[in-house]
């Protein structure tokens, strides 16, 4: 496994699951307080997740991308993400479902991207309790 350059976490960010973090020395990956991450996850080099933002499973946030503070991204459902997908159990019958941030994305405060949603890159959304459902 690669190791992860120019990444700073808050101390008090959960980041539980496997987390993919595709910074490099010139543009980092700045992850705030009290941030929740719960893998499945890619996030693209130079983004910012700002304090209090939770990322669900199964999601990709693009490069360059600002995730606005209490913002809410992708599946809320609780899974214990440290076991292995096993399409038998009760707790995991529904397919998993992408949501996608491309790249140069901006998610502003208290805002939530449901499931599934494909946001294009240099998408804008202000702040404001948006539930966004876009799909392709």
């Amino acid at each position: 496994m690669a190791k992860v350059v120019n990444l700073k976490v808050g101390q008090s960010a959960k980041i539980m699951g496997e987390v993919k973090f595709k910074s490099t020395p010139e543009s980092g990956i700045i992850i705030g307080e009290l941030v929740v991450i719960r893998g499945p996850v890619e996030i693209g080099a130079g983004t910012v997740i700002k304090d209090l933002a939770f990322i669900g499973p199964n999601t990709l946030i693009g490069e360059g991308c600002i995730i606005g503070p209490h913002a809410v991204i992708g599946d809320t459902t609780y899974r214990d993400v440290s076991t292995k997908f096993d399409p038998d159990d009760v707790y995991t019958e529904k397919k998993p479902v992408m949501t996608v941030l491309g790249d140069n994305v901006v998610i502003g405060a208290n805002t939530t991207v449901k499931e599934g949603a494909y946001l294009e890159r240099n998408t804008i959304i202000l702040e404001g309790g948006t539930d966004i459902e876009t799909k392709v």
